[in-house]
């Protein structure tokens, strides 16, 4: 397939073009369902997935294919033509790589393959769940995936056995109290400084009643509250996130901030409302499926070209798929100094080489081999 490299990078650099949000993939499932039209594969629908099976399928690759609301600022010729949204995770190249995998299997005739196209990994709603609710991994025994990482150099991947990435929960807590001037604070209630009350005893929550050695955190990512500078805010919003790499210490934590939120209710005579989203299962993969990611990377990049890395409290959907068959993720390393590779996922200037491309589908077309021999 000698143009499939080309087709490949073009194709990659179109769907940077068009990043669009979780289940409002309609560009990006047009282009993936053309390109796959144009080559004689046939395809199902799953709202903005899209699914391909080569035979009957036995073990699946998934790719996901949203971006994120990031004004991009790469100065890329192909930059991104939808304003305000960006491909800054890498979901570009994980389509791309998807897609050169499928052409190669295709091409050498191997059967028992099902590639996903999934939309909505970054949420709110995760499009993993979505997927399996409409039956994405029947007949599926195993799954691999791999993610771009910039902390990691071109030519080398990342992974590990067991907990890899953390379970991770959105909450909102509103408090509500009285305004009252500012030069009369005895007459309400002040409902920023109660937030900051709420802050100081979760970061007191994560050092003194959790136990060190299990990884757990909660942030405060945005609050807002109050109207004018000399008013006392009636009404405070915090939104943040809480991780674990145990679902069991996520639970906790979401247990014991709902105790201290509650409690400002008694201490401060305010109303407080929490909300929590769906808890997202941790990232654990399948020692034995790592055994193959290893063996495989190590034909393609060589001994040097596979290290081993720490957990991680960032988190994936990918999860989802490992609550019901083995699955493995892996780190396909993206830094490049020369290139100027170097800024993090979810970085308004976050880019990568179209080279990462080869070595990614090379290492997950071995994975797929070594499986069903």
């Amino acid at each position: 397939m000698p143009n499939l490299k080309s087709e490949i990078r073009a194709l990659r650099r179109l769907l940077h073009q068009h990043p669009e949000p979780g289940f409002g993939e309609f560009e990006t499932a047009r282009i993936l369902r053309q390109f796959l039209t144009d080559h004689g594969i046939r395809f199902r629908s799953l709202k903005t997935g899209t699914v391909v099976d080569l035979g009957r399928p036995r073990v699946a690759i998934r790719s996901d294919i949203d971006g994120l609301p990031i004004l991009e600022r790469t100065g890329l010729s192909y930059r991104s033509q939808n304003k305000g949204w960006m491909h800054a995770c890498g979901h570009d190249f994980h389509m791309a790589i998807a897609m050169m995998t499928l052409m190669r299997l295709k091409e050498a005739k191997i059967k028992g393959v099902r590639i996903i196209f999934q939309p909505s990994e970054e949420g709110p709603e995760s499009g993993a769940k979505f997927l399996i609710e409409k039956g994405v991994l029947n007949g599926i025994r195993a799954i691999f995936a791999l993610h771009l990482e910039p902390g990691i150099r071109f030519g080398r991947i990342g992974i590990r056995s067991g907990p890899f990435m953390a379970a991770a929960n959105h909450f909102r807590i509103v408090i509500r109290g009285k305004a009252s001037h500012a030069a009369l604070p005895h007459l309400g209630q002040d409902t920023i400084r109660i937030g900051a009350r709420l802050i100081q005893d979760i970061q007191a929550l994560i050092a003194r009643s959790k136990n060190p050695i299990k990884p757990g955190l909660i942030t405060i990512g945005r609050i807002t509250g109050g109207e004018r500078f000399n008013v006392l805010a009636k009404e405070t919003i915090m939104e943040g996130t809480i991780r674990a790499l145990e679902l069991g210490m996520l639970k906790k934590l979401k247990r014991r901030l709902t105790r201290l939120a509650q409690g400002l209710k008694h201490d401060y005579g305010v109303e407080v409302e929490t909300e929590f989203s769906e808890d997202h299962p941790p990232v654990v993969n399948d020692d034995q499926l790592v055994e193959m990611v290893i063996k495989g990377a190590i034909e393609v990049l060589g001994e040097e070209g596979v290290v081993g890395v720490p957990p991680t409290m960032g988190s994936e959907d990918f999860s989802y798929y490992q609550q019901k068959i083995p699955g493995v993720m892996f780190m396909l390393g993206c830094r490049d100094e020369k290139l100027g590779a170097i800024y993090p996922l979810h970085h308004d200037r976050f880019r990568a080489s179209d080279s990462v491309i080869e070595p990614g589908s090379e290492i997950l077309y071995r994975c797929v081999q070594s499986y069903l021999s």
